[in-house]
């Protein structure tokens, strides 16, 4: 998966939609970025971190959930970052494809 650069301070606005490219709630989607939206304004954190509350549907199962994400776990979702992320997830799909038509094959 492509690296995004880490949000910054000022781009951390309430409403702002963001890349989560990191979710220790959700570790089992280590390979899954999500798109969120933030919910809080930035605020320290453990380890010199800075937080914000990020609203996002969980992808175990589609409820939506709040969480405290540190800056440093989320990028800019622009046109372009979208862009690159929707080509990621359809060249993953195209891989899983390939692997279910061997499976049956």
């Amino acid at each position: 998966m492509r690296s995004f650069p880490p949000l910054t301070p000022e781009q951390a606005q309430v409403g702002h939609r963001v890349i989560i490219t990191f979710n220790p709630h959700e570790r089992t989607a280590s390979d899954l970025y999500m798109v969120g939206t933030i919910e809080s304004a930035p605020a320290p954190g453990p380890l010199a971190t800075t937080l914000v509350d990020v609203r996002y549907a969980s992808p175990a199962d589609g409820a939506e959930r709040t969480m405290p994400i540190a800056l440093h776990n989320l990028a800019e979702a622009n046109a372009a970052a979208l862009t690159v992320l929707a080509e990621q997830h359809e060249t993953k799909a195209a891989e899983y494809r390939r692997l279910a038509d061997q499976a049956t094959a």
